[in-house]
């Protein structure tokens, strides 16, 4: 079974010569180990930083440079977990999870990444 930091390999050349991401190539390593298993997405991204639309931008790219289908799929699923997670914060009720939506300035990350990142 392949591990994490070889299916990423092909995109760390992407991740290392930007900042255009929140995350660096280490992060994103562990990030993605994991992001399997965990309940609340979101908290899990607050420990890496508090800019999702990054993340989300980031998970995008990755999906465009690597080759192996599994990392290809992971990226998809945690850009879908993220937009559900964001969908569900954005709900107007009073919970912990709407504080957090306000705090993060949730409600202008609902949309796909801006920009040339459209498929």
């Amino acid at each position: 079974m392949w591990h994490v930091t070889d299916l990423l390999f092909p995109a760390k050349d992407l991740i290392t010569n930007t900042d255009e991401y929140p995350l660096d190539y280490y992060q994103t390593i562990k990030f993605m180990t994991k992001v399997n298993g965990v309940r609340d997405i979101l908290a899990l991204v607050a420990t890496y930083t508090n800019d999702i639309q990054g993340v989300l931008n980031l998970m995008f790219d990755i999906c465009k440079v690597v080759t192996h289908k599994s990392i290809k799929n992971k990226c998809v699923r945690v850009q879908r977990r993220i937009k559900k997670a964001l969908s569900k914060v954005s709900k107007p009720k009073a919970s912990p999870a709407s504080e957090l939506s306000n705090d993060l300035n949730l409600d202008n990350l609902l949309h796909e990444p801006s920009g040339d990142n459209q498929p």
